[in-house]
């Protein structure tokens, strides 16, 4: 336990500063969202039925690096069993239909001149372990496509955190990046996402999350139940039509913020982790066995029962049913559970009642995970495992300990829970005795005493268009700003990649340090009176590029008072310098009177760079 790396950012980015360099120094915009885990209602919330979630400490961050084409990465993440870095498969299914979805979205948001990226990622956990990672990646891959779409900005996102999520939900920007998460998260999960574990990575919360939509069943063909479907089959715009809720409870009970816990909880590895869009699969083969059962309530009792008036419930509600309807009947089973978690949490957060609360809420968790064995998704091995926990935990705590698994199951980790203070010093040998006892390579990976509670929302971590650099940018690189073609792109180069590029650009505009360069060349004073006034001046053009701007709006001076001047001491020394240089001309023109005058510049066959800052 002494080696162990703690399970929370500031702790990761201590311990391995090369990854998130990496990632900073090849990505203009990073955006980072928390995973979390499901205390309850994992199963019966896609249709609709609550779920209650909680934030960790714990980040995933989503880099967009400029590219001709788009293209999804391999994860990379932090495996706390090995307590190092590892490369992670991106499940090739689930790319193929992001590398469908992506190009047609973004010319939603973007128009016709979208740009296409590399989507790269650092996770603080491994996928597969029930986290809800796809939400976290969903989020702060649509934050970061909207903020450099500018369908959103900086403002935006730093004001959620002062509004009622309730409310929160009407506003139409947060609800762009929500419902674009969403459809992320639903491609992860083989067309059938709730939404919940992306809605909680955007918002600040450190309490249990309560989260529903309304209620959904069936598929995009068939969904006579309900209006809207929960296999989507692709139709991802369904999304932006389905009604959702979520509450901290600190809002919805209107309780303190902090709250005050009274027990501790964590996430422990069982050794195996798990493809959650497989499962759900898995889990459709499951609920379509559900129909055999009106056949053989049918076929078994028909001829004692087929002639009764007075029929038994079970023959009435089986004989014709169809399985969407048994099947949510047997969701309404988790969803009672849910909120009796829920009644339970209420209870515990009050101080005159946190035992009652308490021994309540570890009732729910363990009536959830009995109730799950219908559904398939507790392997023997996973019972093995929590019933080893709980036997040796019954030694330390009278009120013992609750776990349960988390996300699509049959495997991954269990979310446990148990008095404040209780296991805290037995916790590491309780977890050697099970791995000794069952051979498997069980891992402590997440306990709120050592790791702390999640809080923070979704988070700009890099945005080099608006000056927001992250710490790891590497000491020895160059961030600029390319245009061609009428497209602008930011790019972070090493000093080597730079120095190899500087001499390709038309025009290149060194802010730092007020220089001009033209394909490499450095323009001397000899060569131009002012860099500096003619850097600014250009600034102000690149503003509005094909468009007539007055000579108002640069720096007053000479140059924008005197037509003549301007001419004669910005615009021609440049003009002559490329036409030698290049054998391009400098594409601007010059309309008005000598003392107010109108410039447009359109540099349409050039390509220029803006040197914006040196690292």
């Amino acid at each position: 336990m002494a080696e162990r790396i703690e399970m929370n950012s500031a702790s990761l980015r201590n311990a391995f500063p090369e990854e998130y360099k990496e990632l900073f120094s090849r990505c203009a915009i990073v955006a980072s969202a928390a995973m979390s885990f499901h205390w309850v209602g994992e199963y019966a919330m896609m249709y609709g039925n609550p779920a209650i979630l909680q934030k960790i400490p714990l980040r995933v961050y989503i880099g967009l690096e400029p590219a001709d084409k788009w293209s999804v990465e391999d994860y990379r993440c932090f495996g706390p069993t090995h307590q190092q870095v590892e490369d992670f498969e991106f499940p090739d299914a689930i790319r193929q239909k992001f590398l469908k979805f992506l190009p047609v979205e973004m010319e939603k948001i973007y128009g016709a001149s979208a740009p296409a990226y590399k989507i790269r990622s650092f996770s603080e956990l491994v996928p597969g372990v029930g986290c809800n990672l796809a939400g976290a990646y969903s989020a702060a891959l649509a934050t970061a496509l909207l903020l450099d779409a500018e369908t959103v900005d900086l403002q935006d996102i730093q004001g959620w955190p002062q509004i009622p999520t309730n409310e929160l939900k009407k506003d139409e920007k947060f609800n762009q990046i929500r419902r674009l998460s969403w459809k992320f998260e639903t491609i992860f999960y083989d067309d059938r996402g709730s939404g919940a574990g992306a809605m909680l990575a955007l918002l600040n919360c450190d309490s249990p999350f309560l989260y529903f939509t309304e209620k959904r069943s069936g598929t995009y063909s068939a969904h006579p139940l309900t209006k809207l479907p929960h296999n989507l089959e692709g139709h991802y715009e369904i999304i932006d039509k389905i009604s959702y809720w979520g509450f901290g409870l600190e809002e919805l009970f209107e309780m303190r913020s902090p709250a005050i816990w009274p027990i501790d909880f964590g996430l422990i590895f069982t050794g195996t982790v798990k493809q959650t869009d497989a499962k759900i699969r898995a889990l459709q083969e499951i609920k379509d066995n559900l129909g055999t059962l009106s056949n053989f309530v049918s076929s078994e009792f028909a001829r004692y029962l087929g002639k009764e008036k007075n029929l038994p419930k079970f023959y009435e509600f089986y004989v014709g049913a169809d399985k969407e309807v048994i099947w949510h009947e047997l969701m309404g089973l988790f969803s009672l559970i849910s909120l009796q978690a829920l009644q339970a949490f209420k209870t515990m957060f009050a101080s005159s009642r946190e035992e009652q609360g308490m021994r309540e809420l570890l009732d729910s968790m363990n009536h959830f995970q009995h109730l799950t064995h219908i559904l398939k998704v507790s392997p023997r091995y996973v019972d093995e495992i929590v019933s080893l926990i709980q036997n040796k935990a019954a030694n330390f705590t009278e009120e013992g300990i609750a776990l349960k698994t988390t996300g699509a199951g049959a495997g991954g980790d269990l979310v446990f829970a148990c008095p404040y203070g209780a296991l805290i010093d037995q916790m590491p040998k309780i977890i050697e005795g099970v791995k000794e006892s069952t051979g498997r390579n069980i891992v402590l990976h997440y306990a709120s005493w050592i790791d702390g509670i999640g809080h923070k929302g979704v988070l700009i971590e890099q945005h080099l268009g608006k000056k927001i650099y992250s710490e790891f940018v590497s000491r020895e690189s160059v961030y600029l700003t390319i245009i061609e073609k009428g497209k602008r792109e930011s790019q972070l180069l090493s000093f080597e990649h730079f120095a190899e590029l500087k001499d390709s650009f038309d025009i290149m505009f060194d802010l730092p340090n007020e220089l001009i360069f033209v394909q490499g060349v450095e323009l001397t004073s000899k060569d131009i009176r002012s860099a500096s006034a003619t850097i600014e001046i250009f600034l102000e053009l690149l503003k509005d590029v094909g468009k007539s701007v007055p000579a108002t709006a640069f720096p007053r001076s000479t140059y924008s008072t005197s037509r003549n001047d301007f001419q004669s001491k910005i615009v021609l020394p440049l003009q002559h310098f490329l036409e030698k240089k290049t054998k391009k001309k400098l594409p601007l023109s010059i309309t008005g009177s000598l003392d107010k005058f109108f410039v447009k510049f359109d540099p349409t066959d050039l390509t220029l760079a803006i040197v914006e800052k040196v690292f």
